[in-house]
């Protein structure tokens, strides 16, 4: 990793983190793995490009005399006609190789995340099923049959069967088994089969498409639109849940993932706060009265985190599934917990005096080995903290995480 790319990573994430797997989340993110259809029509693409290459260089040779000036030379005739189509010719079949073995590489990948996906034990798929492959021409289906990849279309769906039902067998176990019906449906979202702008949720006025929830496949990255629909699903399981006077759970309030990027903006590399641009976000609720407030962090789309103002405490934390503590967070967050206080209650906090802590667990909460799974784990550090849990998960959980995720957004019911 380039100290100048390290030094973005440590200005983004804060310090502590992991070199190794952010550099895996740098080349998932330069290089990411579309669909099969999606490689084919890119390796299309390149072949054209070579043709097309191919039939340029025959035309110079065929009508212009030994000096020829290619793109790639700094000065017009350093070589004869002949040397240069042999360079370029050279160059073209080095650059076809290279990009064969790319694409067999990503076909690998391709299919080691499906059977990654086919050993996950609460979907217990069968062959039949199919969480990866998109909608495919005919030519693309022949060809995955060959490679052993194709599976028999996905049942079409009645569209309220879809979202009907409960999602877990114990709602109480925060890994419990799907229930099969459950199951059927997250295979039908994840199969690729449904209209991509289809809306499948719509909740609160935020809805998921087709589209969205493809995201929720293994290695892929989650969006805000994932993200703002579950943790209003955690706001409406924790309001549930405090109807009853002995539930120990802390009154929690779910920020928006969009809250923070309004809050402080980045410009030329810069955080520039502006309490005015969120003023009006809290209208409705009274932060003062809660005991935690839960702020997904979006790190110039590039990184998910979580960060917890725990009021009863009287600490702020920030959970990180790359091991970082990024001080400038959590600075930001007192500045407006400040602010607000001032422009609501018309009384000054002092944030700066004794009592209120900042905590930077780092590496010692769960951690990624991916550069996918960070919109998963900040999902998971919000949901455990809103129920007063341990972290007893891992990277290994994420998988199942996903799947159940699924499930309860079309069930519309977190458990």
């Amino acid at each position: 990793m380039t100290s100048s790319r390290r030094m973005l990573m440590g200005d983004l994430l804060g310090d502590g983190v992991n070199d190794e797997v952010v550099q895996r989340k740098l080349d998932r993110l330069q290089d990411p793995i579309p669909s099969l259809s999606e490689y084919r029509r890119r390796q299309a693409l390149r072949q054209a490009r070579i043709m097309a290459s191919e039939r340029t260089l025959a035309l110079l040779q065929a009508e212009i005399g030994s000096r020829v000036t290619l793109p790639f030379q700094s000065e017009p005739g350093k070589l004869d006609t002949s040397s240069q189509l042999e360079v370029t010719s050279n160059k073209e079949v080095g650059r076809t190789s290279v990009q064969r073995r790319r694409t067999s590489s990503q076909i690998d990948c391709f299919r080691l995340a499906q059977q990654d996906v086919e050993e996950i034990d609460i979907i217990d798929l069968d062959e039949e099923d199919d969480l990866l492959t998109d909608d495919l021409h005919d030519e693309d289906k022949d060809d995955l049959e060959e490679e052993g990849l194709a599976e028999d279309s996905v049942e079409e769906p009645d569209d309220e069967d879809l979202v009907a039902g409960v999602s877990v067998v114990d709602e109480a176990d925060p890994k419990s088994d799907l229930t099969e019906d459950a199951k059927r449906r997250v295979r039908r979202a994840l199969s690729g089969s449904l209209p991509r702008q289809d809306v499948l949720v719509d909740l609160n006025n935020l809805t998921l498409t087709g589209e969205d929830m493809l995201r929720l496949r293994p290695n892929q990255w989650l969006n805000d639109e994932i993200i703002n629909c579950y943790t209003t699903l955690l706001q409406e399981r924790n309001a549930r849940a405090l109807e009853d006077e002995n539930c120990p759970w802390p009154n929690s309030h779910f920020m928006s993932t969009f809250f923070y990027t309004r809050l402080v903006s980045t410009k030329d590399g810069e955080a520039d706060y502006d309490y005015r641009s969120v003023r009006r976000w809290t209208r409705k609720v009274d932060i003062f009265s809660k005991d935690v407030l839960v702020i997904p962090i979006n790190h110039e789309n590039f990184h998910w985190a979580c960060a917890v103002i725990d009021l009863r405490r009287r600490q702020l934390s920030y959970f990180d599934s790359l091991g970082g503590k990024n001080t400038t967070v959590l600075g930001h967050l007192l500045q407006w917990l400040r602010d607000e206080s001032m422009d609501k209650k018309k009384v000054a906090l002092d944030v700066e005096g004794e009592g209120w802590e900042q905590v930077f667990p780092g590496s010692s909460v769960p951690q990624q080995t991916n550069g996918d799974d960070c919109g998963i784990f900040a999902c998971k550090f919000a949901d455990y903290y809103a129920q007063g849990k341990a972290f007893d998960f891992g990277t290994e959980d994420m998988g199942y995480f996903r799947m159940r995720i699924v499930a309860e957004l079309l069930a519309k019911r977190a458990c």
